[in-house]
C-alpha cells in the first residue's frame, strides 16, 4: 500500500512539474511575442521616417538643380575673380613671410658661426662632451673605489663610469 501511494505521489509531482513547466514556457512565449510586436512597430516607424527623408532629399536635389542653373554667368565670374584676388593676396603674404624667415635664418647662422669662433679662441675644450673628469675616475678606481661609489661621488651615472673605464681598458 505504501508503494502504491508513493507511485501516485510521484506521478502527481511529475504532473505538477510538467504543468509548471508548460506555464513557464507559455509566459516566456507571451513575453517574446510582446517584444517582437514592439520591434515590428519600431521598424515600421523607422521605415516611415526613411521614406520621408528620401522624399525630402529628392525634393532638395530638384531645387538645387533649378537654383544652380538660374545663377547668371556674371555672378559666377564675380565669384571667380574674388577667389583669385584673395588667393593672390595670400600668395604675396606667404612670399613675404618666407623672405623674412630666410633673413632670420641667415642671421642665426651667422651668430652660430661667431659663437663657434669665440669658443675656439678661448681654447676651452672639455676632455669629454659632458665635462666628466676621466683622470679622476681612473685614479679613484685604481685606489679601490667601486663603480657605484665613484658614480655617487662624482654625481654621474654608473654607465658613464663603466664607459670611461672600458675606454681606458681597465674594466
Amino acid at each position: 500500500m505504501l508503494e502504491g501511494s508513493m507511485t501516485w505521489i510521484m506521478a502527481g509531482g511529475g504532473a505538477l512539474f510538467l504543468l509548471l513547466l508548460l506555464a513557464y514556457l507559455y509566459l516566456k512565449e507571451m513575453e517574446t511575442n510582446k517584444r517582437l510586436r514592439h520591434f515590428e512597430k519600431s521598424i515600421e516607424e523607422l521605415n516611415k521616417q526613411l521614406y520621408k527623408l528620401q522624399k525630402k532629399i529628392k525634393e532638395d536635389e530638384v531645387e538645387s538643380e533649378f537654383s544652380s542653373s538660374a545663377l547668371s554667368h556674371s555672378l559666377r565670374q564675380e565669384v571667380k575673380e574674388a577667389v583669385n584676388n584673395a588667393a593672390a593676396g595670400i600668395y604675396q603674404s606667404v612670399e613675404r613671410v618666407e623672405a623674412l624667415w630666410m633673413e632670420h635664418r641667415d642671421r642665426v647662422d651667422e651668430k652660430i658661426v661667431m659663437l663657434e669662433e669665440r669658443v675656439k679662441e678661448m681654447g676651452y675644450f672639455p676632455t669629454s662632451p659632458n665635462g666628466v673628469d676621466e683622470a679622476r675616475i681612473l685614479s679613484m678606481f685604481k685606489d679601490g673605489w667601486s663603480i657605484d661609489s665613484i658614480a655617487k661621488e662624482l654625481r654621474i651615472g654608473k654607465g658613464e663610469v663603466e664607459f670611461t673605464l672600458k675606454l681606458a681598458n681597465i674594466e
